[in-house]
């Protein structure tokens, strides 16, 4: 007997969960929305690097950065809240560090036609969908998230 056919959301919102993935996706999409939401004085010496439970932790290029962004916190937080839609956030942990040159703002035109994936977002869903061992899902997911992490750019 044939199954009725599922809707693909609550099945990408489970493997997220289960892979632990909506962290790394909220991440993903605070980089690309980074100078828009701080500012490009601000994004071209910060980036964010990783959240764990309710902290992020931002990468600082220097320690005045450091010292300065200190006293920013309370209002990057609320920004950053502010594009992930809820309290995500409590606390954020600034990092002296170098920040990688793919990440820093870069003014660009518009481009006309399809969006492609950053080699980072390629090579992360790639990577978590190594342990998908059955083709035809692992494109189905595949097409989905990189739909959604173009979607979300606009």
């Amino acid at each position: 007997m044939l199954r009725k056919p599922a809707a693909i959301s609550p099945i990408l919102k489970a493997l997220t969960h289960n892979f632990g993935l909506k962290k790394e996706m909220q991440v993903m999409a605070l980089k690309k929305d980074w100078a828009f939401l701080v500012g490009e004085t601000i994004a071209a010496h910060t980036i964010p690097e990783k959240m764990k439970f309710k902290t992020l932790t931002l990468l600082v290029d220097g320690p005045t950065w450091k010292h300065e962004l200190t006293f920013l916190q309370t209002e990057l937080i609320e920004k950053i809240n502010g594009r992930l839609g809820k309290a995500a956030i409590q606390t954020l942990i600034l990092k002296v560090g170098q920040i990688p040159p793919q990440s820093l703002p870069i003014q660009q035109e518009k481009k006309r036609g399809p969006n492609p994936l950053s080699k980072e977002e390629s090579t992360f869903i790639q990577e978590e969908l190594s342990s998908v061992s059955n083709d035809e899902l692992k494109k189905t997911i595949q097409k989905a998230i990189s739909k959604h992490l173009r979607v979300r750019r606009r």
